[in-house]
């Protein structure tokens, strides 16, 4: 027959999909490595002081008297802070009834109540680092192609 032609072997093209379709299967691995994204983002919220948008925090009143850190006393808040990895998802936050005062601000308290501004540590969708969390997937898509 004149002209070109081409001759493919697919036996590596579906072994590679088959590869690829059991790391789909179940992401756990790399939604672990989403989560420690995020569980960094969170934990340089404590350390700098400012939400994962970039919106300093208001000092706190101990902070202020004893020159510490906001939200960093004890350390409970941010130890408590925790990935919980799954085969399609993965969450990060923390399960301490006051934790959500000090991330959406409210008031507080029975008898004596304050209103505490908002502190954000945990970033919203729109804050994630999206373009590590796409590489960490494209890579682990890679190694299993």
């Amino acid at each position: 027959m004149p002209g070109a032609s081409l001759r493919m072997d697919v036996a590596e093209v579906n072994d590679g999909l088959t590869r690829l379709a059991g790391a789909v299967d179940d992401l756990r691995p790399a939604m672990e490595a989403i989560g420690e994204i995020v569980l960094t983002q969170i934990m340089d919220s404590f350390e700098t002081e400012v939400s994962p948008g970039g919106q300093p925090w208001e000092p706190s009143t101990r902070a202020r008297r004893t020159g510490g850190q906001t939200l960093s006393d004890s350390g409970t808040l941010r130890k408590s802070v925790h990935v919980e990895a799954g085969r399609d998802g993965v969450e990060v936050g923390t399960d301490l009834v006051y934790a959500l005062i000090h991330q959406l601000g409210g008031r507080a308290g029975r008898n004596h109540s304050v209103q505490l501004p908002a502190r954000p540590y945990l970033p919203t969708e729109d804050e994630l680092d999206m373009d590590e969390i796409a590489a960490t997937i494209t890579d682990y898509l890679e190694a299993a192609w």
